[in-house]
């Protein structure tokens, strides 16, 4: 069964060409019971008022396995292609809190640019 991942640790932005973007979050969950993390986009009407594209970050939740007291750390991906050009960024929730990437902090392969586009802004939802 999925459920929302308890927190969200990063939340970074790749571009992998100029038409297309990697979103990366990283969760550290509890106990070994969690695994294949994943970005769920929100489904939209009319694009966001603000400017940015909304996930939730969801893991599978085993009851079968045993429980473990380690944590563990998950990484989800999510390309972006075929958006609008108003787009601002992304904000992904988890059930305890929220991050944020604005596309103007992208990272690229220079070297001088390794640490943008991480946790722009955050919060507690």
């Amino acid at each position: 069964m999925y459920f929302k991942a308890t927190v969200i640790n990063s939340l970074k932005i790749e571009e992998l060409s100029n038409t297309k973007f990697k979103l990366i979050a990283e969760s550290s969950l509890p106990t070994k019971q969690w695994s294949d993390l994943r970005l769920i986009p929100y489904s939209y009407n009319r694009f966001p008022q603000d400017g940015f594209y909304e996930f939730d970050l969801i893991a599978e939740f085993n009851l079968k396995e045993e429980e473990k007291m380690d944590t563990q750390s998950l990484i989800a991906e999510y390309i972006l292609e075929d958006f609008s050009p108003k787009l601002r960024g992304a904000r992904v929730f988890s059930s305890n809190n929220f991050l944020s990437v604005k596309l103007e902090n992208i990272i690229t392969n220079d070297s001088a640019s390794v640490n943008k586009g991480h946790m722009a802004d955050c919060g507690y939802a």
